[in-house]
């Protein structure tokens, strides 16, 4: 998939999904979104790492100063050291995302079994991957 069949995801969007998912109102969502991403800003300026279960971290990381040349030039040129931020994605998330797993359907693994029957018994729910087994000549 490249980048031009990739619908990006906007701010005004995202209001209107939480305003819908939440049954608020358009005003109220913005206002939970813009505080949320206040708290989150703010600690990134304080150099806190950000952990978002189920999605990632991000964390302040310094670059310290580097000798560095001017492209238009070439003569030398210091870089000067900066904070820059990083995101590192949840493994599981990162795991759904490569399998085409769907977030969504909560109920469902990445195989597409049903796992609501062994949630609703309290069982801990194992998926068999019989596809990936059976391709590497394993036997489950």
């Amino acid at each position: 998939m490249n980048r031009s069949e990739i619908k990006d995801l906007t701010r005004s969007e995202i209001i209107d999904s939480l305003s819908a998912r939440l049954s608020l109102s358009r005003k109220d969502a913005k206002t939970i979104l813009e505080n949320f991403l206040e708290i989150v800003m703010t600690g990134l300026e304080n150099g806190e790492t950000i952990v978002l279960n189920k999605l990632g971290a991000l964390t302040v990381n310094l670059s310290p100063a580097r000798p560095g040349r001017n492209p238009r030039t070439g003569r030398p040129a210091a870089v000067p050291a900066k904070r820059r931020v990083t995101f590192k994605i949840n493994p599981s998330l990162r795991a759904d995302m490569d399998h085409g797993h769907d977030p969504a359907k909560s109920d469902q693994s990445p195989d597409g079994l049903d796992l609501a029957n062994e949630k609703a018994h309290g069982a801990k729910a194992q998926v068999l991957d019989t596809d990936r087994a059976s391709e590497k000549g394993e036997s489950r």
